[in-house]
């Protein structure tokens, strides 16, 4: 083994005494027997002499067990640069480049040599080490800098000899990337090809330049006749300014769909598709910004569509409806840069001012809009069915749980990799009742049965309406106020409030909902018995439709002081998607009802939209609010038509009990 020369020994002139602080070497003479103490700053480079075109031999002591320790090498003793990757060390020679990692013995000793390269014969070449240690390196250590006066050679050989990096006979070579590697680069060759792309991982592909992108992604949704689909297809906005539309649910195809891009106005614009079947033709459509002024046009990128659903934001958007998002980054698209985009429900993407596309597709360039992308441009319905999700993945080159390159795939809580470019839905292994590999299943009723759930599955299902009051509605907006009735007030009439003049009631918000499979269809009013007229007020009301009353928690008497509300009859909204289909427009005053799945809701602020409670005591109450309370719509279940809520009154002030 050649003799190893301590760091702060060859600080020094010839067997000088150990300086407090380093000095620059001025020669290289004779070296002491004794090992100088350990480095203060916790570790010890040792570095062999060497001619040029023979092995160099390094060991660092002082380090943790398994521990890896950086080296690197540069000029000349002075100012080196903060080397991160190095451990966060700021270096103390001059033009450090890291050449080599080692890993320490279980005595906290790392070894290793190399070949010096023949370009060194004549020069001096100083060393020196650090491994990071704590947060983000904070705590990280480093060695005194060795440096080495590096003899001449006496090797000859042609360039045929001489690996690449120069080395005459040297042992590196160009792995399968393309990369010199091995002898003295200190890196490794890539091996691995995990994701089976025909690319070694460590050069593969993970996205333009590995930086952050952006993700939109219409996932199952429905084109507004309910013709084909549902279509799901994707866009994603690359932080170098590329942007590419992936298409992967959109059989069977009857869309008429225009797809391309316009800058603002229409000024440059590219057409690739209008009324055509293009996204079946081409799934992966990829826009390279950097190749040219304008984006040039892909069809054999290696990227792919990489499924959000289960890892994106909804954004809930209605028909013909558009939301502005943040991208996360400034997207460069043509001569502008962007950090936000809005998103149309109709499969467009707009950036900066501007009239935004509506649900009627027609060529381009569209001159009344601003810069936009149309990956499907079309009238799409998210109301009908599906959604629309986005997601931000920050830039770097990590592999998701199937292995992709920046993927999305994640385990779910089965312990299964799904999303992303899996196509596996996320706890696809679990059953209805949450267990995974469970036995539990749907039944014909759409009920849980079987497995762990205790149930048996039924023969048959009641078809038909099952009005509910919901209760979480209820106990959202519980407040007293006060009304002033006039002696000629409709109010009193209607049973509302009990006399004139001031009254204190208690407001609160009703939601009526049918999760029954079936319409409730009460039609007109003028011509159903079930509506009386009101000469009060001069319209329909529907007899019993909800009753409102008050239990004295304390005796558990309903109080006399109850009223009952007749309403216009109307869709209002979706309570539950799977009901209704995504859809809830249906019914209004002029033909009454409410659809299934949707729902019906009488906000606090109307008239006759609480209890008159002017005599009530101060107290623990129950109101109770009932829809159909004398049975007079016919329904699948009367149980579920009441909801209630515990509160105390005083005064003014209502406070819930649970």
């Amino acid at each position: 083994m050649p003799r190893l020369l301590p760091a702060l020994v060859l600080l020094g002139c010839t067997a000088a005494p150990v300086p407090s602080a380093p000095v620059p070497p001025t020669s290289l003479g004779a070296v002491t027997s004794e090992l100088p103490p350990p480095d203060p700053r916790g570790i010890l480079l040792e570095v062999s002499e060497a001619d040029a075109g023979k092995r160099m031999f390094f060991r660092v002591l002082g380090l943790e067990p398994g521990e890896t320790v950086g080296l690197a090498t540069g000029s000349s003793y002075g100012g080196g640069p903060c080397v991160p990757s190095l451990g966060g060390m700021c270096l103390e020679i001059v033009g450090a480049t890291r050449f080599m990692n080692l890993r320490a013995n279980p005595s906290g000793v790392a070894s290793g040599s190399l070949i010096v390269p023949e370009a060194l014969a004549g020069r001096t070449a100083c060393f020196q080490a650090a491994a990071m240690r704590g947060a983000d390196g904070a705590d990280s250590v480093g060695s005194m800098p060795v440096c080495i006066d590096i003899g001449g050679s006496d090797l000859v050989c042609d360039d045929l000899d001489r690996d690449c990096t120069g080395l005459c006979y040297g042992d590196a070579f160009l792995d399968d990337c393309g990369q010199c590697v091995g002898g003295t680069t200190g890196l490794e060759p890539a091996r691995d090809d995990i994701d089976g792309d025909g690319i070694m991982d460590a050069c593969d592909v993970c996205g333009p330049d590995a930086g952050a992108k952006f993700v939109i992604q219409w996932t199952e949704v429905a084109h507004y006749s309910r013709e084909g689909g549902p279509y799901t297809f994707q866009v994603v906005l690359h932080e170098n300014g590329d942007f590419a539309y992936y298409y992967t649910q959109v059989e069977p195809y009857e869309l008429t769909p225009t797809i391309g891009w316009q800058g603002p106005a229409g000024d440059p614009f590219v057409e690739l598709a209008h009324l055509s079947e293009y996204p079946v033709d081409y799934p992966n459509v990829y826009f390279d910004s950097t190749a040219g002024d304008l984006p040039v046009v892909e069809y054999s990128h290696p990227l792919e569509l990489d499924d959000i659903r289960w890892t994106g934001e909804p954004l809930g958007l209605s028909d013909d409806g558009s939301i502005e998002v943040e991208l996360g980054f400034d997207f460069d698209f043509l001569d502008a840069s962007y950090s936000t985009a809005t998103i149309i429900s109709n499969g467009v993407i707009t950036f900066g001012d501007g009239d935004l596309p509506g649900y009627d597709n027609g060529h381009l360039p569209s001159d009344g809009y601003g810069a936009f992308l149309a990956p499907m441009w079309d009238d799409l319905n998210p109301e009908v069915s599906g959604q629309i999700y986005t997601q931000f993945v920050p830039a770097g080159c990590e592999r998701d749980c199937a292995g992709m390159w920046g993927g999305v795939a994640v385990v779910d809580d089965c312990g299964t990799c799904a999303g992303g470019s899996t196509a596996l839905e996320a706890d696809l292994a679990m059953d209805c009742a949450g267990v995974c590999d469970g036995e539990a299943f749907l039944d014909i009723c759409d009920t849980c049965v079987g497995g762990t759930t205790g149930l048996e599955p039924a023969d048959e299902c009641l078809m038909g309406v099952d009005l509910i009051v919901d209760e979480d509605t209820l106990r959202g907006d519980l407040y007293v106020d006060y009304v002033d009735v006039g002696d000629d007030s409709c109010l009193v009439l209607e049973g509302c409030v009990r006399d004139t003049g001031v009254r204190r009631v208690l407001r609160f918000d009703t939601l009526i909902a049918n999760i029954g499979d079936e319409d409730l269809h009460l039609g007109s009013p003028s011509e159903s018995e079930d509506f009386v007229w009101d000469e009060c007020h001069g319209h329909y009301h529907f007899t019993e439709y909800a009753r409102y009353d008050m239990r004295d928690l304390a005796t558990g008497e309903i109080l006399p002081i109850g009223a009952k509300a007749g309403f216009c009859v109307m869709d209002l909204g979706i309570y539950d998607e799977d009901i209704s289909e995504g859809s809830c427009e249906w019914y209004n005053c002029i033909d009454q009802g409410i659809s299934a799945g949707c729902y019906d809701i009488y906000h606090s602020s109307l008239q006759c939209q609480w209890i008159d409670i002017t005599d009530l005591e101060d107290g623990d109450y129950e109101v109770i609010v009932s829809t159909n309370p004398l049975g007079l719509i016919a329904e699948v279940d009367i149980d579920n038509n009441s909801a209630s809520v515990p509160v105390n009154i005083t005064g003014d002030e209502v406070t819930l009990l649970d």
